[in-house]
């Protein structure tokens, strides 16, 4: 009896766990489908990182903006500017009055964009829900993913929001000690914008040193 009873609890945990790694699944399917069903997304941020260091665990934070459509994106963070037109990462320096710009490429994408952080978690993890919280009126359902082969990335967590599968949070343990956390405090889709907002004219930046 006691052996039928232990086979009987495998079996439920590992229904149990398939199905929350299916809903899992099917909510970052959504949050990517959300994106692709709008023209554009504008949000206001946290990014913040965790170190290790001689007094224990220092954490920098920077606010940050991004307006971001399809490929291209405008992000704000740190005294940087980085502007990408689908081609090219222009990375505008206003305290230095430099622009660099390098093509895009696997080892250089958007650094921080909703469709970056979902696309990274097409293969390779395992998926299971981690919970819900209230924020203001809204829902998050939390989403933990582990990689199946250990290496820099300990464990994530993914934030999404129930209501529109926009994302709202993410949170990346590094293997060696090092966390990296993104909140969106605001988020708009489909915003009306300037005609060349997502392209570098160079005619706009006249008093730049540019690094081509």
């Amino acid at each position: 009896m006691r052996k039928i009873f232990s086979t009987l609890l495998v079996i439920l945990s590992i229904t149990s766990f398939a199905q929350s790694h299916k809903e899992a699944k099917d909510i970052l399917s959504k949050a990517k489908e959300a994106i692709s069903q709008h023209k554009n997304q504008k949000l206001t941020f946290n990014y913040s990182m965790d170190r290790p260091g001689q007094d224990g665990k220092k954490t920098i934070t920077y606010p940050g903006s991004l307006v971001v459509a399809g490929e291209k994106y405008r992000l704000q963070m740190n005294d940087f500017e980085y502007l990408c037109d689908g081609t090219k990462i222009y990375t505008i320096s206003k305290a230095d009055l430099e622009i660099t710009s390098s093509k895009i490429d696997e080892e250089n994408s958007a650094p921080i964009t909703p469709s970056s952080i979902l696309n990274s978690f097409d293969k390779g993890f395992s998926y299971k829900l981690a919970g819900t919280e209230k924020v203001g009126k809204r829902t998050v359902q939390y989403i933990t993913l582990k990689p199946n082969v250990t290496d820099q990335v300990r464990e994530i967590t993914l934030g999404i929001f129930t209501d529109d599968f926009s994302v709202y949070s993410f949170k990346r343990m590094g293997t060696n000690d090092v966390d990296i956390r993104f909140e969106v405090k605001e988020s708009t889709w489909d915003v009306k914008l300037p005609a060349t907002y997502l392209t570098f004219v160079a005619s706009d930046y006249s008093d730049y040193i540019i690094f081509d």
